[in-house]
């Protein structure tokens, strides 16, 4: 197969990194060019074979952005990536149609295939706009850190416009590290401050390369990012500034409009500067902001008391006295535990111990976790004791003899029940618990979809095992292996409900047996049943009698007939009901 050729639009910056990180070891494509704008003297150069790699041992060549249409033909280019910021919308589907009227591709890239995943905490600091105060921000999130013990390196969004093999990797430690690396006065202005304050900051070309060093000389990375452009590292924590002074540009700029949606806390800058009408404006922007954070802490009290009449569940952070308001008015007030005053503490609902607001992420994680395994012990016990009653009630009703002893269903209710049930309550976290949207705050457990299969559970078990119970006794069976068989056919509905259970939305076929613990409880629930079966001291307690093959394979068949069923509940669940209701 020929490999697809790929030429990469920038600036000399997230061009290089997107070649880096998806292209420069692919096989299957070969990057033909890079174009470049925006930044003086950075085209008719390459991007050298030292740091391209061993598929590209003549480097790369730059053009100026201006030949775009005629490369696309000459170089028989099969994808353009457009790999450059602080454009409007307007501005990169222009781009996009001069492409595709090149015959190309027009390519932009994501956050997962772009952004590094570092070993130690990240902070990454972004902006709708250039220009919104960022470097600012940035500085003043570092000294907070230093302040709490932590070590802070900070990494620089590139400007790389001089020798790209010197600049690979530069780190900043001291003020003749500006001299040594002949930085331009626009590197001066961002470097200086950080430098001054005690802040070592990286820069460079090669940021999986500049990863590895600086995280390894930190307790807390912090990305500092360059006009509007995405983070280059993964973030525990994304904090994007917006400006209400050009209110409006966080919907029409590009990728900013993505940092505004991507982004874990939202900073208004520029707040006195602002008109009343500005900030309404820039507010219904961002309504739906799960995180909103602003420079003073008076203002956290009307952001905290505008979305609660908009019907929001809200959280806020705070460290300060002054901050104590706006905590106890929020729904859920997080006080800082290192640095936060005692009144801050007092007045919120949570105390970060360690001052890392990831800490949040991993209690929200931890708490679905276990509210989603709370409604799995639930629905298996409920809808197995409704079943019971429902096999129970039925044969009375219908005149029949009872199809259960007293001690088959202590058996069923504190053996078969028993272990299943613990094993659903440490049963895993599904894979996409954190992507969910959050449930309604009065809702419980007894969610419409849980009520449903609850509903669906026991009454199809109560339905099959006293049809299978009526069905033998007429055809001449004697009652006690009519019992034994419906006894043994209730016991394993429940095994295959434990395992339909897992999910009130997934498939049975989801991972069925990620749940060690409930395996272990099924085989050793199984061995037991056999045992009551089988064993003349146990069949007298339990008043059962030996079942034949035929019988088992009728008994599991009958069974078995619970997952359909709860499936095309769960798919009617799917349908009817939104994720989270």
């Amino acid at each position: 197969m020929a490999k697809r050729r790929v030429l990469i639009m920038g600036a000399a910056g997230r061009d290089f990194h997107n070649f880096n990180t998806v292209y420069r070891d692919d096989p299957d494509v070969q990057v033909v060019a890079f174009t470049a704008t925006q930044i003086p003297f950075i085209d008719d150069r390459k991007y050298p074979a030292e740091i391209a790699g061993e598929n590209y041992p003549e480097g790369i060549q730059i053009y100026d952005e201006s030949e775009l249409a005629g490369l696309i033909r000459d170089l028989e280019v099969d994808d353009v990536v457009f790999s450059y910021s602080d454009v409007s919308h307007e501005y990169v589907m222009h781009k996009a149609n001069e492409v595709l009227a090149a015959g190309a591709n027009f390519v932009l890239l994501g956050t997962d295939d772009t952004m590094i995943r570092a070993s130690i905490p990240t902070v990454a600091v972004v902006a709708v706009r250039t220009g919104v105060g960022k470097s600012q921000t940035t500085r003043a999130i570092a000294g907070v850190l230093r302040d709490a013990g932590k070590r802070v390196v900070a990494v620089r969004h590139p400007m790389p416009y001089g020798d790209l093999v010197a600049q690979r990797v530069q780190r900043y430690g001291e003020l003749a590290d500006l001299d040594r690396y002949h930085t331009t006065i626009e590197e001066r202005e961002e470097y200086e401050p950080h430098i001054t304050s005690g802040t070592v900051i990286y820069a460079g070309v090669d940021y999986g390369a500049i990863l590895e060093q600086a995280q390894s000389e930190a307790d807390v990375l912090l990305w500092d990012g360059g006009n509007n452009d995405l983070p280059f590292y993964t973030p525990d924590v994304w904090i994007t500034l917006v400006d209400p002074l050009r209110a409006g540009h966080e919907l029409t700029y590009h990728p900013g409009e993505a940092n505004l949606r991507a982004a874990d806390v939202i900073v208004v800058n520029k707040m006195d500067s602002a008109t009343p009408e500005q900030v309404a404006q820039l507010d219904a922007t961002i309504a739906e902001a799960s995180i909103y954070a602003r420079v003073s802490p008076e203002h956290k009290l009307r952001v905290v008391t505008a979305f609660q009449r908009a019907g929001h569940t809200v959280a806020m952070t705070g460290d300060g006295v002054n901050d104590a308001p706006a905590l106890k008015k929020a729904d859920i007030g997080v006080a800082m535990g290192i640095t936060g005053t005692d009144v801050a503490n007092e007045a919120a609902a949570m105390t970060l111990t360690d001052d890392n607001f990831a800490s949040i992420v991993a209690a929200v994680e931890a708490g679905r976790g276990v509210f989603a395994n709370i409604k799995k012990y639930l629905m298996y016990l409920l809808a197995a004791n409704l079943g019971e009653i429902g096999l129970l009630l039925g044969a009375s009703v219908l005149g029949r003899p009872l199809p259960l002893s007293a001690v088959q269903i202590l058996y069923v209710n504190l053996a078969t029940d028993g272990l299943p049930a613990l094993a659903l309550s440490v049963d895993p976290q599904e894979p996409d618990l954190m992507r969910r949207p959050p449930r309604r705050a009065k809702a419980g457990v007894f969610t419409r979809p849980v009520v449903t299969l609850i509903a669906v559970g026991g009454a199809w078990s109560g339905l099959v095992t006293l049809s299978l119970f009526i069905w033998t006794l007429s055809t001449g069976t004697e009652l006690e292996e009519a019992m034994t068989i419906t006894f043994v056919t209730l016991v394993l509905i429940e095994f295959f409900k434990a395992y339909s259970f897992r999910s009130d939305r997934r498939t049975v076929l989801y991972r069925p047996f990620a749940n060690r613990w409930l395996n272990l409880a099924i085989a050793w629930e199984l061995t037991l049943i056999l045992l009551v079966v089988y064993v003349p001291f146990l069949q007298n307690a339990f008043g059962t009698v030996p079942l034949s093959l035929g019988t088992w394979l009728l008994v599991a068949g009958v069974a078995a007939t619970i997952v359909p069923v709860l499936e095309l509940a769960k798919w009617s669940i799917r349908r009817r009901f939104p994720p989270g209701a």
